[in-house]
């Protein structure tokens, strides 16, 4: 659809060209002005494609108004209308190129001739403008891919001075800057879809925006496994923090995503120290393991050549609450070893994942004993595999808190069932030994444990305390040798493992409710009724 511009100071004139071409053409949009000021106004506000105007009109008459179209809105067709057939119109018509010159009154058919011919023309020149916006569309993201490969060139080997004359022709590397490094969660820059290109784009533009007052930067995607954008900024200043907070919070708002970037220091030659400023920025966006999403690199304090130092007495404490099962005090203790470590060596992630991994590796070392081989091959595995892969410091945390909680279960389920043996082993000792002189030190002591821990120990795992096991040992066997044997009570006293027939009655009468005597008349009684009735 289009817009057609009637322009006559005679508004019968006017109106009855305007109903004309409303009947031809029902679809456009057909407009009217009085003279040439009032289109000129309303061209500036309302996109309009025809124009068919009158020569003599006050204020601004037909040829001002060709002249100011040709001046500012070349793309509007224009056709003159006259009454006169004057060489001069015609010359002026011709000079601003007016599409064709009719004469009043007009005849209809010279108008539906005069809209199909134009018509033909807007289309062609729209057909003819997508397709050179299509090349250009095609030559600038032909043009951005060559000059990515360029800065991957510079960064990742030795460019020739072609590649380096190529590169300064479209950004002046000569001059002092620096590099910085970005990371994002929740995009990815491998993704080549329309939408993901439009949010990059808008990314660049951002990044450019704001770091606008520092100097001229330019910004590429790093290709590797995993891509990085990268930004050289032409400047003698460093970006204040605040800066990337604004660019980061824009992302987030924007498009939900998160932001870590990292900065070099400033070189003199960005051009010269190129990989030396990129080997700081991706230094120091390794820091952000440690929570940072701002990393400069004159910040850092790690020294790449400190000797790790030995901290055995930390580890050994570690080790005796490892082996005691008290988990909390491992957390805290490990937590505070690794804090130890970042505070005094301030290492690179993988440095201290290795120290963290060494640490793990050395206490299951310390508990060997207690670790079957099987199990500790598997810990290793699992200690390479997640210990390297850790993306952040508290995940490295939990993770070794995690691995240490594995270790503690395996040494308390060994010496459970260590400690389930001995008792056992014990607990047979003592039916096969009941009339001996046994005691809870005399057991401890054949079984080499405390007798306070041993006591507790057997408790734990057979539900009663030593002496109670002992006394219904020696109870149950003194009952079937009153019910089976005639002894005296003196001989089944000696037997059960009592010297004093006394106590061994009383003991008897308190865990039976009769006297020895008794408990075997009335056994003998309740037998011999049992045998009557049968």
């Amino acid at each position: 659809m289009l817009n057609i511009l009637v322009v006559d100071d005679e508004p019968r004139q006017r109106k009855g060209l305007v109903r004309l071409l409303q009947s031809m053409r029902p679809d456009y949009m057909i407009l009217e002005a009085k003279d040439g000021q009032a289109a000129i106004e309303l061209i500036q506000s309302i996109e309009v494609q025809i124009i068919l105007t009158d020569i003599a009109m006050p204020n601004v008459d037909g040829m001002e108004l060709l002249k100011y179209i040709q001046q500012n809105k070349p793309e509007i067709k224009t056709v003159v209308l006259s009454v006169y057939s004057q060489f001069e119109y015609a010359k002026t018509a011709l000079e601003t190129r007016a599409f064709g010159y009719i004469l009043k009154p007009i005849d209809p058919t010279e108008i539906e001739s005069m809209l199909v011919s134009l018509e033909s023309l807007i289309e062609n020149e729209h057909e003819h403008s997508a397709e050179q916006q299509s090349m250009r569309e095609k030559l600038n993201e032909t043009m951005q891919v060559y000059i990515n490969h360029l800065f991957n060139l510079l960064l990742k080997a030795q460019p020739s001075s072609t590649v380096a004359n190529e590169l300064t022709d479209i950004f002046p590397l000569t001059q002092g800057g620096l590099i910085m490094l970005y990371r994002f969660d929740g995009f990815s820059l491998t993704d080549k879809s329309t939408e993901n290109q439009e949010i990059l784009l808008n990314i660049k533009y951002w990044i450019k925006s704001e770091l606008n007052s520092y100097g001229s930067c330019i910004s590429f995607i790093l290709e590797k496994e995993d891509p990085e954008l990268v930004t050289i900024l032409l400047s003698n200043r460093t970006p204040e923090e605040k800066i990337f907070k604004v660019i980061s919070d824009k992302f987030t708002n924007e498009y939900q995503i998160s932001t870590i970037v990292s900065v070099s220091n400033i070189h003199n030659n960005i051009l010269s120290n190129i990989k030396l400023a990129f080997d700081e920025a991706l230094t120091a966006i390794q820091f952000s393991f440690y929570g940072n999403c701002i990393n400069y690199y004159k910040d850092l304090s790690y020294d790449p050549y400190q000797l790790v130092s030995n901290r055995y007495d930390e580890e050994d404490q570690l080790a005796q609450s490892l082996a005691a099962g008290n988990l909390k005090e491992v957390e805290s203790l490990l937590y505070d070893l690794i804090n130890n470590i970042i505070n005094s060596e301030h290492p690179l992630p993988n440095s201290l994942k290795q120290q963290v991994f060494q640490i793990l590796i050395g206490q299951m070392k310390r508990v060997d004993g207690f670790l079957p081989i099987e199990t500790k091959k598997k810990l290793v595995e699992l200690l390479n595999q997640i210990i390297n892969n850790c993306p952040t410091l508290e995940h490295l945390q939990m993770q070794a808190a995690e691995i240490f909680k594995r270790i503690s279960e395996e040494i308390q389920q060994r010496k459970s069932d260590l400690n389930s043996k001995l008792v056992n082993d014990c607990m047979r000792y003592i039916k096969n030994h009941y009339m001996d002189n046994l005691s809870l030190d005399s057991i401890s002591e054949m079984f080499h444990f405390n007798p306070s821990y041993f006591s507790t120990l057997f408790k734990t795992i057979s539900g009663v305390n030593f002496s109670e096991y002992l006394l219904e040992v020696r109870m149950k066997t003194a009952r079937d040798l009153l019910t089976n044997r005639n002894d005296k009570i003196t001989s089944i006293a000696s037997l059960v493992g009592y010297k004093d027939s006394s106590y061994f009655a009383r003991v008897f009468k308190q865990y039976s409710g009769f006297a020895p005597e008794e408990y075997r008349k009335i056994h003998t009684i309740l037998l011999g009724h049992s045998e009557g009735s049968s």
